[in-house]
């Protein structure tokens, strides 16, 4: 279809060469994503091929297996943890070599020549694949046809051999391969001694400055490395800062924040991994203000299996924990634990999709003072808090504009333990706040609260509100309570509001409508229901056993019925 007839009769070769070498080309992309059990991610390689570390094993060009690697390069310290044939976590760049150009030893390599060769059949993808064969197909064909196999041959090959040496000529024979094998900086190979006595402080120093020159794996290794001033981590490459688990351990011992995570030009940073030790408060007070780890403009990225404590809990607590400011969006904090905050714990900036998954965040227990577990400061939609433990703080979890850049938008709490503070969930700007299986128990003030002056939507399903003032409670008629809600509106179903010894839900303010209180159990509070408003409706609830009897007022424009003992 794509040949002129006239042309066609005048052809005397059957194009041979060009078929055949059609059909290896399919053959070997085949190969390649068998070879690695199916498809990368687009991510890894938008050809919709094999990753390439595969294609690399499979004899793509890679110029550190086509010529000499310097000396000095060879006993360099890379992370091999996607290596499944080496079980340590790091290996040196000739082990590395060995797995990735697909070798038993480096005796006589690295001069394997082959690869000037085998990329001509090779494709990086099923894209790459249909684009080559259009044309050699289309053209090749024809090419074959007039000149002959023997001739399209020789230029076939003797091209693709030029494409690929002149394509490596200048390439570096060191080079990292993808950040999966990123180098590695390990803190002890700078002078930290980790004996808990000695300053570590310009070791680890040292050991940042070589991880941020391109990126890379900040590693700390089990040991108690005593630190005296900022970490400052400021770079636009991707970087992970890793031990060995709770044994590897950052003494904390100055007032200031610990570790400081900025991009070079302020721009946002994505992709940072944070993982795997202890902070440890020690020395010397800290500010409330001072986070153990602070960052701005954080997004697509991960802390986790981090726990932060102190060795001295009266004299050196903890004064906040993370600090994610600025851009705040698409980040992932599982399974972090902090023990005595006496600041906040977690703070949030502006963005989407922060999700905090596991962990806890433990205060002081006195619950009178500025803790924070939890704190939305402003313009952060889709923060997502899953099975995690607040307990013993001032409040528990927080939304506010305090940034100044707008209201919260969407917040999600799953399961999640509200416990033993001073209020539990507070609510003063003009969130969407949706809870499912709340756990909100023994604050003193209130255990879910609604400030004044918003337009707040609060939907809570299932769970339990409980024990409000079993610590104490020195204001019996306005604290003590299970729900207040002071503006806004809220649907509240199935839940089991019980013990509180104030009210179980007050809504003392004509402003809040349009609400629903729908088939919960509410018992043994010191009051049942204590609400107003217009527009609500209140069904299918059973109330017993509370001190004083239930005041409900605004039902001439509502729909109270079907209670047992309301």
């Amino acid at each position: 279809m794509f040949v002129d007839e006239n042309r066609r009769k005048s052809d005397t070769h059957f194009p041979f060469f060009i078929l055949c070498i059609s059909i290896i080309d399919v053959a070997l992309l085949i190969y390649t994503i068998v070879n690695n059990n199916g498809i990368a991610p687009m991510s890894e390689n938008p050809m919709a091929g094999a990753s390439s570390l595969t294609l690399i094993r499979n004899g793509a060009k890679f110029v550190p297996c086509m010529k000499s690697t310097q000396n000095n390069f060879v006993s360099y310290t890379v992370n091999c943890t996607s290596i499944s044939s080496i079980t340590n976590t790091t290996c040196t760049y000739e082990q590395y070599l060995w797995y990735v150009c697909n070798v038993e030893n480096l005796k006589g390599f690295p001069y394997q020549a082959y690869r000037f060769f085998v990329p001509i059949f090779l494709h990086g993808g099923i894209i790459h694949l249909i684009l080559n064969l259009f044309g050699q197909l289309c053209l090749g064909t024809e090419f074959e046809r007039k000149f002959g196999s023997i001739r399209v041959f020789i230029i076939y090959i003797l091209s693709g051999i030029g494409g690929v040496l002149l394509s490596a000529v200048g390439l570096p024979t060191y080079r990292k391969f993808n950040s999966v094998y990123s180098t590695t900086f390990n803190i002890r190979d700078y002078g930290a001694v980790g004996d808990g006595q000695t300053d570590d402080t310009n070791a680890i120093v040292k050991a940042i400055a070589k991880c941020m020159e391109g990126g890379g794996v900040l590693y700390i290794p089990t040991g108690q490395f005593v630190v005296r001033s900022s970490l400052n981590f400021k770079t636009n490459y991707r970087f992970t800062i890793s031990g060995d688990g709770w044994s590897s351990v950052l003494l904390w011992e100055f007032d200031d924040h610990l570790l400081v995570i900025l991009s070079q030009d302020g721009s946002e940073l994505p992709q940072l991994t944070i993982r795997d030790f202890a902070i440890t408060s020690s020395a010397v007070a800290k500010s409330l203000e001072k986070f153990a780890i602070y960052t701005e403009d954080l997004v697509q990225s991960h802390i986790e299996h981090i726990i932060i404590n102190s060795n001295d809990t009266k004299n050196f607590p903890v004064s906040s924990g993370i600090a994610m400011m600025g851009v705040a969006d698409t980040n992932t904090i599982r399974d972090v634990i902090m023990w005595n905050i006496k600041g906040t714990g977690i703070q949030i900036g502006y963005g989407s999709e922060i999700r905090i998954l596991g962990g806890r965040i433990v205060g002081a227990g006195t619950r009178f003072d500025q803790s924070i577990g939890i704190h939305c400061t402003g313009n952060n939609g889709g923060v997502h808090v899953e099975n995690t433990d607040i307990i013993g703080l001032a409040t528990g979890m927080l939304m506010d504009n305090s940034s100044g850049v707008g209201s919260n938008r969407e917040i999600f709490i799953s399961h999640a333990t509200i416990d033993s503070n001073g209020r539990g969930l507070v609510i003063r700007d003009n969130s969407y706040v949706s809870i499912i299986g709340i756990w909100a128990a023994s604050s003193t003030i209130d255990q879910v609260f609604v400030d004044e002056n918003t337009t707040a939507v609060l939907s809570i399903s299932g769970g339990t509100i409980f024990n409000g003032g079993v610590y104490e409670c020195p204001k019996l008629y306005s604290w003590c309570n299970g729900l207040t809600v002071l503006s806004g509106t809220f649907i509240l179903n199935g839940v089991e509001v019980r013990n509180n010894n104030g009210r179980g839900i007050w809504i003392p303010n004509k402003s809040v409508t349009q609400y629903q209180i729908i088939a919960c159990r509410i018992f043994a509070n010191g009051q049942g229901l204590n609400v107003t408003g217009s527009l609500f409706m209140i069904t299918n609830n059973v109330c017993n056993s509370n001190k004083l009897p239930n005041t409900i007022s605004g039902t001439e424009s509502s729909i109270v019925l079907n209670n047992l003992g309301c």
